[in-house]
């Protein structure tokens, strides 16, 4: 079953998010990853008004997984875990559509082609990785 989000400035709705003051809502681009908390890697969408979240031209395409999550903790401390998975099928200028998934269809991260390295790496990955690389280059003090 798919579902369409309208992309209002920028965000769509966390359609799980719950409203109390102790519920734990979020919305992430998740890839398999054994090694990870929950056999997850889970990169958290940017918190908009309410229960929306900022969505990036570059951060959604076809083919992305994504997690939405919107956990009650209880007042003695137990997680009550609400989350639903999806992959996105379509993108447009004002609208995504996600077919529902299950956990265990969450893609592994893909392999970088060899002729192209960093046709899949997103503007914010390139920053980070960008800025790791500088930050090695000071510790031995090749820096400029």
């Amino acid at each position: 079953m798919a579902i369409t989000s309208v992309i209002e400035d920028g965000t769509i709705e966390n359609h799980l998010a719950d409203s109390h003051k102790r519920a734990k809502n979020w919305v992430a681009i998740v890839h398999r990853d054994k090694a990870q908390r929950g056999g997850l890697d889970r990169n958290f969408l940017e918190r908009g008004d309410g229960n929306r979240v900022k969505v990036g031209p570059d951060l959604l395409r076809s083919g992305t997984c994504l997690e939405f999550a919107g956990d009650y903790v209880t007042s003695g401390g137990r997680r009550q875990r609400n989350r639903e998975y999806g992959r996105v099928t379509e993108v447009t200028s004002d609208s995504i559509t996600i077919e529902r998934i299950e956990l265990d269809e969450v893609d592994a991260k893909p392999g970088l082609d060899p002729e192209r390295p960093w046709k899949d790496v997103t503007s914010s990955e390139l920053v980070s990785i960008l800025g790791q690389i500088q930050d090695e280059l000071e510790k031995r003090g090749e820096w400029l």
